[in-house]
């Protein structure tokens, strides 16, 4: 892994941070306007891999284990990332671009999905981290990336995730033209068609997302028996609420952190990586899900992970994590991040996460005491039964 960075520092150019810097003009003229511009790339020429040496390095393995003597899945998420970015931008060719030039593009995370959980992580072992590019549309890129660990001479499959990728251009951050792909195999065929599934899929799920459509008759039903679950049956009144049995509110369930956003955890592009974040909140759930239940919760999946806003250097970040479904023994936690920039003292909405983890079979069943809270809980549940119809056509995650 640490040839990936050094090689994403040579082709962006990453210098000493400072805050104050412009970004030159010239090299971003010689970017294309049209992917007729651009050579047409294969899967072959993006793919590469690499090796996390927990067996022989103490010091890494040190940093990658967790209190329960297995690999700290946050730290993975941040090779996951890094390594997802250096794919995307392997598979960007300007012609234009001399060799050893700075490549005058920046090259985000926009949303990570379908991040099944296979595998206890063993930290006496090297991990070996695999990907390529695996779609394309005209400014942004899918990556699939895979996590795999050799014991006792056979190769195990830890995870396997996808990013969506965006391409900008780094003087105004307008969007750049990236080069177009094609399949060589049948698999890889399959691939591009699963590219083009989930575009349509996410185009749908804005569509139908709470924020914008009301509930289906269904959830209003789902949501009006919880609500009549809660009611004191001994008075007429509505705001006479009790907590059903073996039950917690959901508001009791959540739980926040404060990051300060350093420059050490700056990208190649002087903003917070994203791999850093996203541990940061995986992390957080982890601690919702244990203090839900007092038991070690495990971590099924990750089904959703949002970048709307770049986070500054500097920011102080408010992450803040709830359990909003819950069904047999799994619970699904939001994870929000809120940045607060300390120059422009503004704050704004950044990333949202969604996990899935399992825990004890009699834990508290978690229930919603306002209308705010009953979006979560069914865009949770939404979540949730996601999780289930993917599981059961690819016979992964839940059971």
């Amino acid at each position: 892994m640490e040839q990936v960075k050094q090689t994403l520092v040579s082709m962006v150019g990453m210098q000493e941070y400072n805050p104050d810097i412009k970004e030159s003009k010239a090299s971003f003229q010689k970017l294309p306007k049209t992917q007729d511009e651009l050579p047409i790339r294969t899967m072959k020429e993006s793919f590469d891999s690499a090796a996390i040496p927990l067996s022989s390095n103490q010091a890494l393995r040190e940093r990658y284990t967790s209190i329960l003597g297995q690999v700290r899945l946050g730290r993975l998420m941040e090779d996951l990332d890094l390594f997802a970015g250096h794919i995307a931008y392997k598979h960007c060719s300007y012609p234009n671009i001399a060799p050893g030039d700075r490549i005058p593009i920046t090259i985000v995370t926009l949303s990570v999905s379908q991040i099944d959980i296979l595998e206890q992580v063993k930290p006496l072992f090297d991990i070996q981290v695999t990907g390529h590019v695996c779609w394309v549309g005209s400014t942004s890129l899918e990556v699939v990336v895979w996590l795999h660990q050799k014991i006792e001479g056979s190769l195990k499959q830890i995870t396997k995730a996808l990013f969506l990728m965006a391409c900008r251009n780094s003087h105004n951050m307008g969007p750049a033209i990236v080069n177009q792909i094609k399949a060589e195999t049948p698999e890889q065929e399959a691939l591009l068609k699963g590219g083009e599934e989930r575009k349509i899929l996410r185009q749908k799920t804005m569509k139908e997302s709470l924020l914008i459509k009301v509930p289906t008759e269904e959830e209003i039903q789902v949501i009006h028996s919880i609500f009549m679950s809660t009611l004191d049956t001994k008075t007429q009144f509505f705001d006479r609420r009790v907590l059903p049995p073996q039950s917690k509110w959901m508001k009791d369930t959540t739980q926040s952190t404060l990051v300060f956003c350093h420059p050490e955890y700056r990208n190649m592009h002087n903003k917070i990586f994203g791999g850093f974040l996203i541990r940061q909140a995986l992390e957080l759930s982890w601690i919702v899900g244990f203090m839900h239940w007092m038991d070690v919760p495990k971590l099924v999946r990750i089904s959703d992970i949002g970048f709307y806003k770049p986070v500054e250097v500097g920011a102080i970040v408010n992450m803040t994590g709830t359990v909003t479904y819950t069904e047999r023994d799994y619970i699904q936690i939001f994870v929000t991040a809120e940045a607060k920039s300390i120059k422009r003292k503004e704050q704004t909405d950044s990333i949202v996460f969604n996990f899935t983890y399992q825990l004890g079979e009699s834990m508290l069943r978690v229930v919603p005491s306002t209308y705010l809270e009953a979006m979560k809980y069914l865009d949770g549940r939404r979540q949730y039964n996601n999780v289930l119809e993917f599981a059961a056509k690819h016979g992964v995650g839940i059971e």
